[in-house]
């Protein structure tokens, strides 16, 4: 493309795969400008709420997410762009054969999270412990193990408060 005046590339046809020629060709001209760093930086931003949601899925930790119907709610571009995200990062893994996402690793204050995004009352200790149990990534977990990690991640800041809801 960059041997050819890309007007003429443009020109040559005017099929769905010429627009996209012509679109991909705009996009390499304008990448390093300013638009084209804050395009890549919105749609970077965008991709990261796409994947805090995808993570706050019960779905996710219970058998997996079926990414077809995940998909569905994005507009194409972020489609396109959350795909290759989710092909090149090692916090998802996807089964072909299901066509389902999985959790890469077993973080459990993620897997802690999925159990309470929706719940708007405490829910007792037990019931979070034995959900987290069913999983199938934390079998060993004790209440102990799950009191102690909750006052790391109230100390850390890294589980919002509106998310401490069991009950002791």
């Amino acid at each position: 493309m960059r041997g050819e005046d890309w007007f003429t590339l443009v020109e040559w046809h005017h099929s769905s795969d010429g627009e996209r020629l012509a679109k991909a060709a705009l996009d390499a001209i304008f990448k390093d400008s300013a638009q084209g760093v804050a395009k890549d930086l919105a749609l970077e931003s965008r991709l990261e709420g796409i994947e805090e949601t995808l993570w706050s899925a019960q779905d996710l930790w219970f058998g997996g997410v079926i990414l077809e119907d995940f998909l569905k709610s994005l507009q194409q571009e972020e489609r396109d762009a959350f795909c290759v995200r989710l092909m090149e990062t090692n916090s998802f893994r996807f089964d072909q054969s299901s066509g389902r996402v999985h959790p890469g690793r077993t973080d459990l204050r993620r897997c802690t999270e999925a159990m309470l995004i929706g719940e708007e009352d405490p829910l007792p200790l037990t019931w979070i412990l034995e959900l987290i149990r069913k999983t199938g990534f934390h079998p060993n977990l004790e209440r102990y193990d799950l009191l102690r990690r909750r006052s790391m991640w109230r100390t850390q800041y890294d589980f919002p408060d509106e998310m401490i809801l069991w009950r002791e």
